[in-house]
């Protein structure tokens, strides 16, 4: 059966909205920690088994690892790159 993934953030991370999204059938909270840290998700995550105890089933809980990334910008001295 297919799920729903919804992206836990500053619009979604409320115990109302949550609730109603449980009524909509969402059952799977995404944390993208790109931007995000376990220390600031913490109260979030407290919230999160709160609201579940009213709930008929609890959410399950992905946390999406931010991957390898290129960043640029100016060095303090420059770094030769060899093929």
């Amino acid at each position: 059966m297919p799920q729903i993934i919804v992206t836990v953030g500053p619009a979604t991370a409320k115990p109302d909205v949550l609730k109603k999204l449980h009524d909509l059938g969402v059952r799977i909270l995404r944390f993208n920690f790109s931007h995000a840290t376990p220390v600031n998700t913490q109260p979030t995550l407290d919230m999160i088994h709160e609201l579940e105890k009213s709930l008929s089933e609890p959410f399950q809980l992905m946390m999406d690892l931010e991957g390898p990334s290129i960043r640029t910008g100016d060095l303090a001295e420059p770094r030769p790159y060899h093929k």
